[in-house]
């Protein structure tokens, strides 16, 4: 269970982190 919401955790903060580096890419232009 632990590791489920672990694997679930580092996906979701991955898609944050991609959802930021978009964020950040889009207002420099």
């Amino acid at each position: 269970m632990w590791e489920r919401t672990h694997e679930g955790d580092k996906r979701r903060s991955e898609a944050d982190r991609k959802k930021c580096l978009h964020h950040i890419a889009a207002s420099k232009e």
